[in-house]
């Protein structure tokens, strides 16, 4: 097991939704419901006497239907692909940086690590641009092991596989870019999230 990222391509319509109504996140992903809070007080949960329940609301759904293939994970490589992006293993405000910073987050909510981001099509349109330009030979000039394994960087096992590393975050790096591409052409954003 472990903690990876994974994302999903959605339209601007989709995610303004989300940021509205955080708790559609669930559904999108399969999650199970989240539990409806108790009625009533304690008082009158201790001793079995509830408010009478309101008729159920309509199920809220997202305005715009997923598409086939819109998803896709880097696994484990995610804080190993922001290092070579941006040259440290923490939060920055570099838009190289989306994996584990800025874009819209959906608050309240927690989808197994913290709740996911969001990024309209405008922004991943910038990501896409700032890492269209990137190939192999330069991100395998900011690879170091070494210090990557001393800043913590996850999964701390870079200076044990050397370049079988490498070629691990680059594999997810080209899929990365495969789903952002895909965003760009189709002008969606981007739901970044941990499990």
């Amino acid at each position: 097991m472990g903690i990876c990222c994974a994302f999903i391509r959605l339209s601007d319509r989709n995610i303004e939704t989300l940021v509205r109504q955080p708790d559609l996140v669930y559904p999108l992903l399969d999650f199970p419901e989240v539990p409806p809070p108790p009625s009533g007080g304690f008082l009158a949960r201790l001793f079995g006497r509830t408010q009478p329940a309101s008729p159920p609301a309509a199920p809220l759904t997202l305005p715009d239907a997923r598409e086939d293939d819109d998803e896709g994970d880097v696994d484990k490589a995610w804080q190993a692909i922001h290092y070579l992006l941006t040259g440290t293993a923490d939060e920055t405000d570099n838009v190289l940086g989306f994996l584990i910073s800025g874009g819209l987050t959906l608050a309240g909510t927690d989808v197994g690590y913290g709740p996911p981001r969001a990024y309209p099509s405008d922004q991943v349109a910038a990501i896409f641009a700032a890492l269209n330009g990137l190939d192999r030979a330069t991100l395998y000039q900011r690879y170091q092991p070494k210090a990557m394994d001393q800043q913590g960087v996850y999964p701390k096992i870079w200076a044990r596989d050397g370049d079988r590393g490498f070629d691990y975050i680059w594999h997810h790096f080209e899929r990365l870019r495969a789903v952002l591409a895909e965003a760009r052409r189709r002008n969606q954003g981007l739901l970044v999230y941990y499990t």
